[in-house]
Formats: structure tokens, C-alpha cells, sequence
């Protein structure tokens, strides 16, 4: 009889750990993506391939191109009509290369934000990380210049711009290229028309940074723009850097988030675990009772 009950629990069993397996792929998908991408962002960061004498030059040079290249702005990212081609400097155009395209680091340590930002806003490009997009001044900051980077939201395998719903004024944004952390509070929150290009203009005597991606969640028919000024911290960069943070645990920048829609997999895998130990354990006390029930029987000679 044993034998014949744990066969009856085993199939269903079965089943109901691959339907959760099921269930919750899409979020460990997620949560092992925004892993991967914080992962590469720190690695970026930290094991860069020039030396700072080459960085600073190179950082120097891209300055100068946001001083002297007529920019001009690329349509929405997401449209298809957004232009990829590079006009910088030789140099700065070595160094991306170099790079495998990767260009810098944007974290949004409140909001649990760390992608690699590549060149470019192109299609197999969105899929890795965030992108800068070309017509946008150079991630290195400037006077009169601003830099817009973009990266997807409710993309299938990682978080990118999913958070940045939640962005809020006085938050930071932290750019970190060549060497450099740039530090921006965020002072601009709005909702836009893919087209509404004017709105990602430079702002003479500003230096800006502007975080676009697609709204609302879903239906993706305009573009959520956040943005902020440069400021330079007073102090010590390790309270709001997380790169600089020695004490920080696991990967620095990477912060497990769980989105809103996370919660219905969740619900459903802890529902279907719930009713999968109420079935047992009503089967192995139906059982039990069966059993004491023919052993009282057996002793009274029936």
C-alpha cells in the first residue's frame, strides 16, 4: 500500500514542479540577466584595457568633439530611423572599437540600475545593454551639451530600464567613462511623443544627461525621458558611488529587483506549492487513518 501512494503523489508531483519551473523561468531569466549585465558593467569598469595616461587623453579628446561636432539629433531609437554611423575622432572611434562598442557605465544606484552603454541605439545593440544615441554629445559631460542614453523596458531577459518608472527628483545618475564618474541629480521627469526631438536638445550653459526609454509598460506609444544636471560631489563619492564602496557586497551596482509583474509567478508558484503539501499531506493522513482503521479491525479478529 505504501509503495501503491508514494506512485499516486509521484506523477502529480511531477507535473506541478515543471509547471512551476514553468512559471518562474521568466523571472529567474531576469533576475540572472540584470546579474549578468551589473556583472559586466563592474568588470568594464574596473579592468579597462588603456592606461590613465591613454584615458585621460582620450577622455580630453571626446571632450573636444562634444565642443566642436555639429550634432544632429537622431529620430526615436525604436523607430528604425535613427542614424548608427560614428562621427568622432579617429581616436575615439579606436577606443569604441577597442572596446567591443562598449563606450561607458550608467548606474542609477536607487533605482538598482548598472548597464554597459554601448555606441549606437540599433537593434542587436538594445539587446546587450543601454546605448548612446548617435546625434547626442559624447557621455563625458561639457558645458552646453547633453547626452542622451537609452535602453529598453519590459525587454525578455533583464531589467534594463524597467525602474526608471520610478525615478524621482534628487536621485543620481552616475556615467562613468574612461575613467571618469560623472555625477547628474535628476531634475526632469517627463512623457513625450517618439518625435518630440526638441526635447533632447542641448541647453546652452547645462551640462545634461537624459535616460530614455518607452512608456507605458507594455504598449510602449511614447518615450519616458529622465533627466539630470552635473554636479560635482563634496566629500567622500563612496556614499552614493557604488563602484567606490569598498564595503559593498556581492557585485557592486547590482541590486536584486523584483518588477511588479514578477508577483504574479511568484503568487502562482507559492499557490501551486500550497496546494501541492494540502493534497499530501491529506493523502498521507487519509492513509494513515485507513491503516489504523484495518490494523484496529485485525486486532479485534475481523
Amino acid at each position: 500500500m505504501k509503495g501503491t501512494f508514494s506512485k499516486r503523489l509521484l506523477i502529480p508531483a511531477l507535473l506541478l514542479i515543471a509547471g512551476i519551473s514553468v512559471i518562474l523561468y521568466p523571472v529567474v531569466k531576469n533576475i540572472c540577466g540584470d546579474y549578468r549585465l551589473a556583472a559586466l558593467s563592474y568588470k568594464f569598469y574596473r579592468e579597462f584595457s588603456y592606461s590613465s595616461l591613454e584615458k585621460d587623453s582620450l577622455f580630453n579628446e571626446a571632450l573636444k568633439d562634444n565642443r566642436e561636432e555639429d550634432f544632429e539629433i537622431a529620430n526615436d531609437p525604436w523607430q528604425g530611423s535613427g542614424r548608427e554611423t560614428v562621427n568622432h575622432s579617429t581616436s575615439i572611434e579606436k577606443y569604441v572599437n577597442s572596446q567591443q562598442g562598449l563606450l561607458s557605465v550608467v548606474n542609477v544606484p536607487a533605482l538598482g540600475i548598472a548597464l554597459p552603454v554601448y555606441e549606437g541605439t540599433g537593434e542587436t545593440v538594445l539587446a546587450r545593454g543601454a546605448g548612446h544615441l548617435v546625434g547626442t554629445a559624447l557621455p563625458v559631460g561639457g558645458v552646453g551639451t547633453r547626452s542622451v542614453i537609452a535602453a529598453h523596458t519590459a525587454y525578455s531577459g533583464a531589467s534594463m530600464f524597467d525602474n526608471l518608472i520610478n525615478a524621482e527628483n534628487g536621485m543620481i545618475i552616475i556615467i562613468h567613462t574612461l575613467g571618469h564618474d560623472l555625477y547628474y541629480k535628476i531634475d526632469s521627469i517627463e512623457v513625450i511623443d517618439p518625435n518630440d526631438v526638441d526635447k533632447i536638445r542641448p541647453v546652452s550653459g547645462q551640462d545634461i544627461v537624459t535616460l530614455l526609454t518607452c512608456t507605458p509598460f507594455g504598449k510602449n506609444t511614447h518615450r519616458l525621458l529622465v533627466s539630470g544636471s552635473r554636479f560635482f560631489p563634496s566629500g567622500n563619492s563612496s556614499e552614493i558611488n557604488p563602484y567606490n564602496n569598498s564595503e559593498t557586497a556581492f557585485i557592486p551596482g547590482y541590486r536584486l529587483m523584483i518588477q511588479s509583474w514578477m508577483w504574479i509567478p511568484l503568487a502562482l508558484s507559492g499557490l501551486t506549492i500550497l496546494i501541492l503539501v494540502v493534497v499530501g499531506m491529506k493523502s498521507i493522513l487519509g492513509s494513515s487513518a485507513k491503516r489504523r482503521i484495518v490494523n484496529a479491525g485485525e486486532s479485534c479478529g475481523l
